[in-house]
């Protein structure tokens, strides 16, 4: 009698959690169709503004949910965060929702809201800064694009912006925030400050580390104990090496045994970057391609054909593959590495200098 009883319950609790499950889905798609508002393209949400007041909701790199919540509530328009909140849980994609600025409808219906943020900013509205420049390329992008003055960025170069990355580094001027702003595709236009397009850059650099390595002090994750700084020299040089990412670890691994080796390291582009002047710049852009022997004698911290170890700080600001590749090098014994005979791109990398030499040779038979 007792095992009857306790089946049945079991029974009626199974078929009440059922209820449940169908009250539930009858609440949610009673929502999604009985709102004549409710569209599934985003894009045709955009479209049916015309009517409503538009309000511009930011979203920054490291905001979590809650924050876009609170900054939802703080735009003071009518769109139901409670509902905008329950739909991101339900579909759990509160850590996908992405950063930008976004054109938002003060009455936007809470579930084409998600789906915005889920988009991501309209892609014409980014300004992207390619991996391997330098710090004056940066500013060059950010003048070209009508977002700063000139003269505006020469001020900001010689003040100094407040952030982690600068007190961890010992960074006494913003000239020298070259190597630690992060290559990506930023939502940015002329009503941002320096300061704030700057930062964005920073964070986004922190971020990704703390994201990988959870830390910045991350010289006991890699097996020489490096520095973040130097990392960050030693990957932008690999960064300006290298064409193909699936390269780097390798043409980092070469990096590093001619450190362990105690060997110059002789890289070209430590040199494009020490020999840079206005002159040279008007004549042969900022990366000099054929360089020749009394360039690689220029006396300049920054040449390593001339001294050995990582140059005095990065020549440029490398993309976090490089990051990585320079924290997590292959695993070889090559010391020396000359671009393919292919003339793709790709590298061929020797143990020994005869090997090394062979290689050059097919090179310039093939390539110049």
């Amino acid at each position: 009698m007792q095992d009857l009883l306790s089946k049945r319950t079991m029974n009626l609790l199974i078929y009440f959690t059922f209820l449940c499950y169908l009250v539930l889905a009858y609440l949610v798609m009673n929502y999604f169709f009985s709102n004549q508002n409710y569209v599934h393209s985003i894009r045709e949400v955009q479209d049916n503004m015309q009517d409503s007041q538009i309000v511009e909701l930011n979203i920054v790199p490291g905001d979590n949910s809650n924050d876009i919540y609170r900054k939802i509530d703080a735009l003071d328009i009518s769109i139901d965060t409670d509902k905008f909140a329950f739909f991101v849980s339900i579909y759990d994609v509160g850590s996908k929702l992405q950063a930008g600025k976004y054109k938002i409808a003060n009455n936007q219906i809470p579930l084409s809201l998600m789906y915005l943020l889920l988009e991501g900013p309209i892609p014409t509205d980014l300004v992207t800064f390619p991996e391997g420049l330098r710090i004056e390329e940066i500013g060059n992008i950010l003048v070209d694009n009508e977002i700063i003055e000139y003269d505006e960025w020469e001020k900001f170069m010689e003040e100094s912006i407040d952030h982690t990355l600068v007190d961890l580094i010992g960074i006494a001027s913003n000239s020298e925030l070259n190597g630690y702003l992060m290559p990506a595709s930023y939502d940015i236009d002329s009503s941002d400050s320096l300061d704030k397009i700057i930062l964005l850059m920073l964070n986004e650099l922190e971020s990704r580390i703390l994201d990988k390595y959870e830390s910045l002090n991350i010289a006991s994750f890699n097996d020489q104990n490096l520095s973040l700084k130097e990392i960050i020299i030693l990957a932008s040089m690999i960064e300006r090496e290298s064409v193909l990412i699936e390269e780097q670890p390798i043409i980092s691994s070469v990096l590093r045994n001619r450190l362990k080796k105690n060997m110059l390291l002789q890289s070209d582009p430590t040199v494009q970057y020490a020999i840079t002047s206005k002159t040279s710049v008007r004549k042969y852009g900022w990366w000099k391609q054929n360089l020749t022997y009394e360039d690689l004698d220029q006396d300049s911290a920054y040449n390593t054909y001339v001294y050995k170890g990582l140059p005095i700080a990065p020549i440029a600001n490398p993309g976090f593959n490089a990051i990585i590749a320079a924290m997590e090098p292959a695993e070889t014994d090559f010391i020396f590495f000359v671009a393919s005979e292919k003339c793709d791109g790709s590298h061929r990398f020797s143990e020994t200098l005869k090997e090394h030499n062979n290689w050059v040779a097919q090179y310039e038979k093939n390539c110049t």
